[in-house]
């Protein structure tokens, strides 16, 4: 493979012309595809075929206005195998102005009765996905949200992989909605009747995106009725009445959902209570239709359960007691993501004197000599609690940046946690010199949250409301290959 001219096959690649000139092309193009996907050392694979070569020529075929769907479809797989590689090759390929102009025109057109149309369509929004989790804005200036949620509308003629394709871009690109965007009121009408399906993946995925919304028009103080207007709260209260239910009769859960001792609460009930907080939090009037729901009634049920349900029903019952008894201003008094409930779910159901809890207070305190004696009598750098929650984490939050280093150099997992990862935390406690410390040790910018966004969905809400830290986060996770150890 290291005897392959690379000169003559950027040569083939790049004619254009009539059509023994298209067939040289093709030959290119297929033998570049073919040589791409039987690499396994990438580093080796980027050093034969450097991308910085090899994507310009790859873009400039879009821009071919003559170039017909059989030459776009290898050029399509081509750019595929380099974004698969390394997310980094992205960059290049927005910088060729116009090429995400021509993935957008591609799959808007695609036809359902031309396989060639609809295959190449297909693998236009696996593009477009793989962009926005590099270069959001791009891909959303360009008009890429309202895009790839109408291939949806393709229904069955769509194969599965590309509808997940398209769901997973529309939750990169969420974050860069604002109350007055254009396209609003066909994002929530889609999204919301994509949560009609029975594929869990896919109404996760759409959950995701209503989260991510409403956090942002909560944290703008906009109005929420544009997002739920398409029965949103109606969809969202007849999942939660379905996953919430007691049986006096023997339970044998079915995929999806655990059972206590005659409690049945579906795995989906722990992403669907935030965003009802964050409903309540937003609006008087999705309150007062949430109050006089089924709602309340089932929130008994999920007490039930195992603590993941306990604590995001006891969030919610605290959101609905500090607006009955203190008033909506009062909400922006509260912490729901603070330091004390951070605490409580660390060390909920330990021992007063238990090790866990005198090591909670080490970090509070940011004493390190103590946090080292702690570890080197033995007390495990990658301790988690029975909710999900790593030492890592916590240290992340409250303890100091020497600490955290600490633990990384002890071999503390930074991709640990079942809430929010190290990564995340950092963000939200606004630390750009920790974010990068993390990726330093290995922390994945790619991860999501138990609420399903990544560190820099978090960090782009942040910039949102005008934070200055919130924009030193976004520009160091938008370029956190830089920092990756």
């Amino acid at each position: 493979m290291s005897g392959i001219d690379t000169g003559i096959l950027i040569e083939w690649i790049n004619v254009f012309g009539q059509d023994s000139e298209r067939e040289l092309q093709l030959t290119g193009l297929e033998q570049l595809c073919q040589m791409l996907s039987m690499f396994d050392n990438i580093d080796k694979c980027l050093e034969n075929f450097p991308p910085k070569t090899f994507i310009p020529v790859l873009c400039n075929i879009f821009l071919d206005d003559t170039a017909p769907e059989v030459i776009l479809e290898p050029a399509t797989r081509a750019l595929y195998f380099f974004l698969d590689i390394s997310l980094d090759c992205g960059k290049k390929i927005t910088s060729v102005s116009g090429t995400i102009t021509k993935f957008i025109n591609i799959i808007e057109f695609a036809n359902t009765f031309v396989k060639e149309s609809l295959d190449l369509g297909e693998q236009c929004v696996k593009i477009l996905d793989l962009l926005s989790r590099g270069d959001s804005k791009s891909v959303f200036d360009a008009g890429g949200l309202p895009c790839v949620l109408k291939l949806t509308t393709l229904g069955t003629a769509l194969h599965k992989d590309a509808l997940y394709s398209s769901i997973s871009a529309a939750i990169h690109l969420c974050p860069r909605v604002d109350p007055d965007y254009q396209h609003l009121p066909f994002v929530c009408l889609r999204i919301t009747q994509l949560m009609e399906s029975d594929d869990k993946k896919i109404f996760d995925g759409c959950l995701k995106c209503f989260t991510i919304l409403i956090k942002k028009f909560v944290s703008k103080k906009a109005d929420l009725t544009p997002l739920v207007e398409h029965g949103l709260l109606e969809r969202l209260l007849e999942k939660f009445d379905q996953n919430t239910k007691i049986t006096k009769s023997k339970v044998h859960a079915s995929p999806g959902s655990v059972s206590y001792s005659g409690v049945v609460v579906g795995e989906c009930v722990v992403t669907i209570l935030p965003v009802f907080g964050l409903l309540c939090r937003g609006s008087p009037s999705i309150t007062e239709t949430l109050l006089g729901s089924k709602l309340p009634e089932k929130l008994k049920i999920t007490l039930q359960a195992d603590e993941r349900y306990v604590v995001e029903g006891l969030r919610l019952i605290e959101v609905l007691e500090i607006l009955a008894l203190e008033g909506r201003e009062a909400l922006a008094k509260s912490h729901f993501s603070s330091t004390a409930i951070l605490s409580d779910m660390f060390t909920r159901g330990e021992n007063p004197d238990s090790p866990i809890r005198h090591i909670v207070d080490v970090l509070k305190n940011q004493d390190y000599a103590a946090l080292v004696t702690a570890v080197e009598k033995g007390f495990d750098v990658n301790y988690i609690n029975d909710i999900g929650q790593s030492l890592l984490n916590w240290a992340t939050a409250v303890g100091s940046e020497k600490q955290v280093r600490y633990l990384l150099n002890q071999g503390a997992d930074p991709c640990l946690g079942q809430k929010f990862s190290s990564l995340h935390l950092s963000v939200m406690t606004k630390k750009p010199n920790l974010v990068k410390v993390l990726l330093k040790y290995g922390a994945n910018p790619e991860q999501r949250a138990e609420d399903g966004s990544t560190p820099l969905e978090k960090a782009l809400l942040l910039a949102g409301d005008g934070s200055k830290e919130g924009k030193m986060l976004v520009e160091i996770l938008e370029n956190a290959g830089m920092y990756l150890g």
